[in-house]
């Protein structure tokens, strides 16, 4: 075999090499993506139960608070309440709610007497068998024939039913049963089952210790469940992407809690996570299904393969027939393993922009990209302004004089035309865009998702010699497919950031919210520490708001904080924080400062807010004063909750001694308060 034959049979195998990589490389893609989206599914599944269940605890410390507002709870009391919860509507799933009474044998016939006079003839306390400690459901809702069997049941005779009920009266807190078969159960469609207790105690008794809360117990309210009708009503619906298994305590059938199917099929992806709530523990796994598995879309990497192996097919039989096409074939090879190494670096581009946490940062990754992937051209990412009236580079590579900074929507073609637009050196003037500044070939993207313009990606032809150059047509194929690709990407991304500042940023004021404002003064204070600098905690106060809202309105209040928080805002310095604390309080962190430098400056943004005048329904609002409490870091405290405490003090001292006034916490201030 020749040297020639060698160099090509080699470089067949180092493409088929690279296009198995390539395409493994897309379906691992495919398959990362597929799990991220799987455990979200599997966290918001798990969080929807979890939070199921506390719904249901929070019902039964409501029949608690029954008990403590009344001397007794009759049956007809219990009706009423249980009617007034219409807990089939807002809280489906609960087959009974109860209440079951402990006493010892000797008060067994005349709690059996008390409940068949008040009109149940045929009332009894069962199982019948003799023991020293009996108990008996008394009063359950709603009192349908099915939990009609449970009525005089006594649950602490059931060992499973009895651990839960001693857990709670150890803990005073609701427990969890683990899995037994409701007395409700009939025949048919038999279910497994749970209850919830949540301990009643006589009144007047004490209930400090263990022994305590023994002798004082009086009884539980409770909660019955059928675990297929309850679990039915959360994950049970048309376009579920999962299946799920409840297991209590361990994986196995003697434990299944709960099925979405009769037979679990095998799965591409499965996760099992211990759920653990009122001292039960359930094993909850979760499988995916073909609905969520017909969302895999393997056909980038597939259509990617096939394209691979016909090409190397086709150069296979090219270098059998004729030796005469080892050039040719060489060449295509070469094209081959440019496309690949194209599909590739689409391919990153894809990942890395779905990866990126900003703007800024995704700008940064299509340039690297681009000048990647098409290295002969010099371009433009231009992103559309907020009032829509400016396209604004946000970052260029190549030659950076070809492009114009900015330019209105009407100056570019692709915008006006909706589509990508090629401006030819030797075509017509007019039907070139205005924001070139060179006579070479163009070729304009406009970045549009969902129907809106977000952007557009121009690219200009440039030559070494300074003579105009055109585009190539593969060239122009990568650019329309990589503008496609920062459409998806840039849409999705100002979404996740709009809901990221959403979630850290109060919706009247935009200034940041409590809980951010929480965990931002928690890393400035660990900061403070490790350097050693001074930090202003100051609690700020609008005087007499409630007076601006019975004046003017809360419209005019609304405007009054928006105005004070764009106040404190452009008073801000280095890496000051300020937030909106709650109504009308505000909370400015003034951070690497000296306690005169902070007395300063605070006392020059009352004077500011002062002589604030806002406008609002005609009228000119004015007078506007505010109170500050300070507490300084770390002379007045290291801790967060002890510094936000003196600052509020502070804050109290000022508002007592006047208002409109700068007051730094002190042993006063804080016997004041008290």
């Amino acid at each position: 075999m020749s040297n020639s034959r060698v160099l090509i049979w080699i470089g067949l195998t180092v493409f088929f090499a690279m296009l198995i990589l390539g395409w493994q490389k897309l379906r691992q893609n495919v398959d990362l993506n597929a799990q991220k989206a799987f455990d979200v599914l599997v966290n918001h599944e798990r969080d929807l139960l979890v939070t199921r269940m506390e719904d249901y605890e929070r019902v039964l410390r409501g029949t608690l608070g029954l008990f403590s507002a009344s001397e007794t709870v009759n049956r007809s009391e219990w009706e009423a309440y249980y009617q007034a919860l219409q807990l089939e509507l807002s809280l489906p799933g609960i087959q009974g709610l109860g209440y079951s009474v402990i006493f010892p044998k000797s008060e067994l016939a005349e709690l059996e007497d008390q409940v068949r006079a008040e009109g149940y003839p045929e009332f009894s306390v069962y199982p019948d068998t003799d023991r020293s400690i009996y108990s008996a459901i008394v009063y359950i809702e709603p009192f349908t024939a099915r939990n009609l069997r449970a009525f005089g049941y006594d649950m602490y005779s059931e060992p499973v039913r009895r651990k839960a009920m001693d857990r709670a009266i150890s803990t005073t807190l609701p427990s969890w049963s683990g899995k037994v078969q409701l007395v409700q159960e009939l025949d048919n469609d038999i279910q497994a089952g749970f209850l919830v207790y949540l301990p009643v105690y006589k009144k007047g008794y004490p209930t400090r210790s263990e022994i305590e809360r023994q002798e004082a117990i009086q009884g539980f309210v409770y909660s019955a469940f059928r675990a297929g009708d309850m679990m039915s009503q959360l994950f049970e619906y048309p376009d579920r992407q999962f299946e799920l298994q409840l297991y209590d305590q361990q994986i196995g059938l003697d434990n299944l809690l709960y099925s979405t199917v009769e037979a679990v099929e095998e799965a591409h992806l499965k996760k099992a996570i211990e759920i653990k709530i009122g001292g039960a523990t359930w094993i909850a796994v979760f499988s995916s299904n073909q609905r969520f598995d017909n969302e895999r879309n393997y056909s980038v990497a597939n259509l990617f393969l096939a394209a691979g192996i016909v090409v190397l097919l086709v150069l296979l039989v090219s270098l059998v027939l004729d030796e005469r096409q080892r050039k040719r074939i060489s060449e295509a090879n070469r094209t081959l393993e440019s496309r690949v190494e194209e599909s590739i670096v689409m391919a990153e581009l894809t990942e890395l922009l779905q990866s990126c946490s900003d703007v800024d940062e995704a700008f940064a990754v299509i340039a690297s990209s681009m000048r990647t992937l098409l290295p002969s051209l010099s371009g433009v990412c231009y992103m559309l302004n907020n009032s829509e009236t400016l396209l604004i580079a946000k970052r260029n590579w190549g030659e950076q004089t070809l492009l114009a900074e900015t330019c209105a929507p009407h100056e570019c073609w692709a915008v006006k035309r909706s589509v990508v637009h090629l401006s030819g050196y030797n075509g017509l003037a007019e039907v070139r865009c205005h924001h070139l500044n060179s006579s070479s070939e163009a070729f304009c993207a406009p970045l549009i998702t969902q129907g809106k313009l977000i952007g557009v990606l121009s690219l200009v032809a440039c030559s070494s010699t300074g003579r105009a150059s055109t585009i190539s047509k593969h060239e122009k194929e990568l650019i329309t497919s990589a503008s496609e690709i920062i459409s998806l990407a840039l849409s999705n991304l100002m979404l996740r950031v709009s809901l990221r500042d959403m979630s850290m940023r109060d919706s009247l004021t935009g200034l940041y919210n409590r809980r951010f404002m929480q965990e931002s003064v928690s890393r400035e204070l660990d900061r403070g520490r490790r350097t050693g600098s001074s930090i202003a905690i100051a609690m700020v106060d609008l005087d007499h708001f409630k007076n601006i809202n019975d004046a003017y309105g809360h419209s005019a209040g609304d405007k009054v904080l928006k105005a004070v928080g764009a106040l404190m805002t452009s008073f801000r310095t280095g890496s000051d924080y300020v937030a909106r604390y709650g109504g009308e309080e505000f909370l400015l962190v003034l951070t690497d400062i000296a306690r005169e430098e902070a007395a300063k400056r605070l006392e020059h943004l009352r004077n500011s807010v002062e002589e604030l005048k806002t406008e609002a329904e005609g009228q000119v609002i004015e007078n506007i004063t505010i109170s500050i409490g300070v507490a300084m870091f770390p002379q007045m405290g290291e801790d967060q909750e002890e510094l936000l405490s003196k600052s509020d003090q502070a804050l109290y001292e000022a508002k007592r001694n006047g208002r409109n006034q700068v007051i730094f916490y002190t042993e006063k201030a804080a016997n004041t308060d008290s």
